[in-house]
């Protein structure tokens, strides 16, 4: 299950989303069949890696402000 394939959203994944889109209009009851499946599987992996890349700047910037948090306890300990 993917989210919704909103283009603004996931600009990366533009071209992915536009081919399953296709398939789909195409192959309106094939599509059950597995017809799509290979667009299916291209748009879950760019979606991954989409929400690998989000993952990776979360958790840095989590680290930056954890970082800033412990110096600000440490002045506060410091001054007490």
């Amino acid at each position: 299950m993917h989210p919704p394939l909103a283009e603004h959203a996931h600009t990366q994944c533009s071209e992915v989303m536009k081919a399953i889109k296709d398939c789909h209009t195409i192959n309106p009851y094939l599509k059950f069949l597995g017809v799509c499946n290979d667009q299916k599987t291209a748009l879950n992996m760019c979606l991954r890696k989409e929400r690998q890349g989000r993952a990776v700047g979360n958790l840095e910037k989590a680290k930056a402000k954890r970082k800033e948090v412990e110096e600000k306890w440490k002045t506060i300990e410091t001054e007490a």
